[in-house]
Parts: C-alpha cells; sequence; structure tokens
C-alpha cells in the first residue's frame, strides 16, 4: 500500500509519500509549500482566500502525485493555525470537493503523542526525564517522559508566527515569560520523585529533544555559525550563541549570510528564543536537535496498524 501523509502545519504544508516494498514503507517524495496559514489566522481568525487558493492548488498537486504513483491512501493532518480558524468547515469542505482528500484537525495533545511516537527511540530508557519540545508555528507542545513513558503532554500558544505578532524582541521576550509560570506549573508536579531518605525531592530533566523545521534549521546553523561538525546535539551555550548571531543580522542578511529561506529567516528568532528560555527554566544543558515530526509520528501510527492486521490475518 502506497500512501500520503501530509502536516498541515501553521508555517507551512508538508507532505511525504510512502512506497510499499518487500521491507515495509520506504520514503520516496519530499514536498514543502511555503502556506502560511498562521499570517492570516493569527491576525485576523480567518483563512483569507488567497491562501485558501494556494492550498487548493497544493493539494491539487498532491492529488496528481497520488493518480501517478497509484498512492491509495492519504492522511492529513491540520495543527494550530487550522484549528482557531473560524472558517475551518468551509477550507476543509473545499479542498476536499476538488481533491477528495480530507484534511482532519488534531489537538496540541494529540500532536505532541504523535510526535514522541516519531522520537519515542531517542527518550532515555534509564529513570531519567526526558522533554520533549515540539516547536511550531501556532504552538509549542511539551512532552514529559520517563523511562519512554508520557507522564504528560500539553500544547501552549507559543507559537513562531504567533509571536512574529510581536513587533520587536522585548514584546516577544514578554509573551515567553508570560507563558512561563504555566509551564512551571505544568511540569513541576511531574518533576517531584520519591526518595525513601528524604522525602519528595525534585527531579531533574536528563535532555531535551527539539522537533520541528526550526530545530532542523538550528541544528544546519550550528555548523555554519560555530563551524561545529554536524550533530544533532547541541548544549545552551550553543543556542546562545546561535540566538546572539541571529539577532545581530537582519532578515535579508539572514537570508543571504546564512542561506535560509523566506519563511525561516524570520521565525527563527522566535523559536531560538522559546527553546533557549525552556532550556534555562529547567537548567537543560543539552538539546538533541530531531529530523523526526509529525508526519514520521503518523508513519509509526499506520505501521501499527499494519502489523495489527497482518497479526490477525495470522
Amino acid at each position: 500500500m502506497n500512501i500520503l501523509l501530509v502536516d498541515l502545519g501553521s508555517n507551512a504544508m508538508r507532505a511525504s509519500s510512502y512506497f510499499q516494498t518487500d521491507k515495509g514503507l520506504k520514503k520516496v517524495h519530499d514536498f514543502r509549500f511555503p502556506i502560511r496559514l498562521g499570517d492570516d489566522v493569527f491576525k485576523t481568525g480567518t483563512v483569507g482566500e488567497p491562501l485558501i487558493q494556494e492550498l487548493i492548488m497544493a493539494f491539487k498537486e498532491l492529488l496528481l502525485l497520488c493518480v501517478n504513483h497509484n498512492i491509495a491512501h492519504v492522511m492529513a493532518l491540520a495543527t494550530s493555525a487550522l484549528r482557531e480558524a473560524s472558517n475551518k468547515k468551509e477550507v476543509i469542505e473545499r479542498v476536499e470537493k476538488v481533491t477528495g482528500i480530507k484534511i482532519s484537525l488534531i489537538s496540541g495533545t494529540t500532536e505532541a503523542r504523535l510526535v514522541f511516537q516519531a522520537v519515542k527511540s531517542k527518550v532515555v530508557a534509564k529513570n531519567n526525564f526526558t522533554l520533549l519540545i515540539d516547536m511550531g508555528g501556532g504552538s509549542c507542545e511539551l512532552v514529559l517522559c520517563n523511562r519512554k513513558k508520557i507522564m504528560a503532554a500539553q500544547s501552549f500558544a507559543l507559537g513562531t508566527v504567533r509571536l512574529l505578532e510581536q513587533n520587536d524582541l522585548k514584546s516577544m521576550q514578554k509573551i515567553v515569560d508570560q507563558h512561563k509560570r504555566k509551564i512551571l506549573d505544568f511540569l513541576g508536579p511531574h518533576l517531584e520523585t520519591k526518595s525513601i531518605k528524604n522525602g519528595t525531592k525534585k527531579g531533574q530533566i536528563a535532555v531535551a529533544i527539539g522537533t520541528g523545521g526550526n530545530l532542523r534549521t538550528l541544528r544546519k546553523l550550528r555548523k555554519k555559525i560555530l563551524k561545529k561538525s554536524e550533530s544533532t546535539k547541541s548544549t545552551f551555550k550553543d543556542i546562545q550563541l546561535i540566538y546572539n548571531q541571529l539577532i545581530n543580522h537582519d532578515y535579508f542578511e539572514r537570508m543571504e549570510e546564512f542561506d535560509l529561506k523566506a519563511d525561516r529567516a524570520d521565525v527563527i528568532i522566535p523559536a531560538t528564543l522559546v527553546i533557549m528560555n525552556i532550556m534555562d527554566w529547567f537548567k537543560i544543558k543539552e538539546i538533541q536537535l530531531s529530523d523526526m515530526g509529525l508526519k514520521e509520528g503518523m508513519l509509526h501510527t499506520i505501521n501499527e496498524r499494519l502489523a495489527l492486521f497482518q497479526n490477525q490475518l495470522h
């Protein structure tokens, strides 16, 4: 069974096709459409007609791929921006009417749990806490894990496109600070572990795992700006150094100097700011910059369903 997975985010839409082989599903195509739904929704509360047309054209391109490559199953999930749009029902219906592709809305918590499935193998197996930070355009999902099990998962309105509505870095930081207490209150109780000798004590987050397009970009910037070998790991100091370099260049300089796409050169600033703050709040010394994300979590879910189906046949 050939499949197509679509992640309709607030900053862009990404899609991947997987073809059935003797060894299972293999990724064949990757697509990225710079359709920033958050630009409309976080300003006006609705998706404007020009963006609806862009979205329909993008799905028509994906439909052609499905026809040409015998793709029978499409899973398209939408996150924060479309979820909040007042005309979401109209957008979904119009895309489906033209292409036959049904877009499903998912909650921030569901998104977080799907991303967790994608990076589960990277979670610390010992009795240590791992924090998953999924940095999106409309929201930031946090998942606290212990021994590869989810302890808590929640979505916060700290998305990069949303933060760009602020006029300057000081205003962005003010919004981030407003979420500090919410995040500390959310994670704090789960970080309490029992000690026989000393009663209750606070647990420590051993490592963070960052996912999303901006985290993949930070991974590249670590090599480009800091001249360090490409690695999936980055220290808090590395993130600080990268952030200082980014804010010392304007939008166009960031595109030219750091080879960033137009729709990445702006959102990388609030993304790095949020990551840096969360690491500071919880004294996290190191973060893994994963190339996994929502689509990989979707693939994991499909593989589980296929395995279950095959077991039932036997």
